[in-house]
């Protein structure tokens, strides 16, 4: 006697079977891959911190030179081309900067900056700027006799500036109670609109002012103050027969920031215009330690309404620049993005290209800042722990 038997429910519980060994196997396949990868990073984690001497106080450390903290045991990156002085590199982020630990992560869906995870961003030639000269002279060399320091000294090449270099000035403030001040004197006409910009970091002192008057009499002025821990800028005001004063507070990255002031110091006739960055609050009095004080670096004073797009170099004369096209010089990450948040970035610009977070840490790696100038290639940048990596 023939049964008709069907067949297809355990035709399909075998295939459900098999589907589930396979997606077991990818996930075992995945594990070990995974376990490959963090191997590989111990390993070179390892090699990376047996390569770091123990940081020992007192010793002089170039610009560069990875040590290991007796404190916590983590490698840092020598950011500064001072003494090592005597504060251990974690206590010391002044001078040195942690080494990201870079472990294998899982790539998960996040916003960074408007953009899907994993979504690619491509610095390019897009901005236009207008011909300009600056007007200051030594804009990198705030200990040149040309900047009038009031109750304050420069110490020269302090730190490294937006540029990568360590050209970037330190302004100290008297131990006396006093106006701290830096400023420079150009012959200028009346009436008309000046832009004072200079980028500026924090080194014991998170605020300063920008000031433009006329003839050094402080009568006719513009002014504004900021905050160099990311405020912005406030207090913007005119005096005399000034007028038209406006400041902005741009983030550059490691903590540099390029604070611009705009304005007409005066509408009278006059023959100056003294440029002039205080410690703290505008023209204010107040007790220094000796210590205390800011990073300087590229300073600008140009005619216009709006600081150009790029700095313009000077030394005993006034500099030029002709009208062209500016490369964009670094990617800024957003500050507290999703969790595990990551984006690739590539370049198109032909050269080298800094990539800075926005909590004002710049990228590292063994060998230095961390520069994109491949167009061929893309980079990995992921948010873990509170910190951007480079992975």
């Amino acid at each position: 006697r023939w049964e008709r038997y069907d067949l297809a429910p355990g035709v399909l519980a075998l295939a459900q079977v098999a589907l589930d060994n396979a997606e077991d196997a990818n996930v075992n396949a995945i594990a070990v891959a995974a376990d490959a990868a963090t191997s590989a990073a111990n390993a070179a984690l390892a090699a990376l911190y047996a390569g770091a001497a123990l940081w020992v106080s007192g010793t002089t450390y170039g610009l560069g030179v990875l040590a290991r903290s007796p404190a916590n045991g983590r490698v840092y990156n020598k950011i500064t081309g001072t003494a090592g002085g005597v504060v251990d590199p974690s206590a010391n982020a002044t001078d040195w900067s942690p080494v990201s630990i870079t472990t294998p992560i899982q790539v998960v869906a996040g916003l960074v900056q408007q953009a899907i995870s994993g979504g690619a961003y491509a610095a390019t030639n897009t901005t236009a700027q207008a011909a300009a000269t600056n007007l200051l002279l030594y804009s990198l060399q705030f200990d040149q006799a040309a900047w009038v320091k009031a109750s304050s000294t420069v110490s020269a090449d302090f730190t490294m500036s937006p540029t990568g270099n360590v050209d970037a000035d330190k302004l100290v403030e008297a131990a006396a109670t006093a106006a701290h001040n830096v400023s420079q004197v150009v012959t200028a006409a009346a009436n008309v609109v000046y832009t004072f910009s200079v980028e500026v970091k924090a080194a014991g002192r998170s605020t300063i002012a920008l000031s433009m008057d006329r003839d050094s009499g402080m009568a006719d002025y513009v002014k504004a103050k900021f905050d160099l821990s990311g405020a912005g800028a406030s207090s913007i005001a005119a005096g005399g027969t000034g007028s038209g004063a406006s400041a902005t507070c741009t983030h550059l990255g490691n903590g540099f920031y390029l604070c611009t002031l705009t304005g007409t110091p005066s509408t009278t006739a006059g023959t100056t215009v003294r440029s002039m960055l205080h410690l703290s609050d505008f023209n204010s009095s107040y007790l220094g330690n000796g210590t205390n004080g800011v990073s300087m670096a590229e300073a600008q004073l140009e005619t216009g309404n709006v600081p150009t797009s790029s700095r313009i170099a000077t030394g005993a004369a006034t500099a030029a620049r002709a009208a062209s096209v500016v490369a964009p010089t670094r990617f800024i990450a957003p500050a507290t993005p999703a969790a595990n948040a990551s984006f690739d970035a590539s370049v198109q610009n032909g050269i080298d290209t800094n990539v800075v977070d926005l909590n004002g840490a710049t990228f590292y790696g063994q060998s230095g800042i961390v520069k994109l100038d491949n167009a061929f290639m893309t980079y990995k940048f992921q948010y873990v722990n509170g910190t951007w990596r480079f992975i």
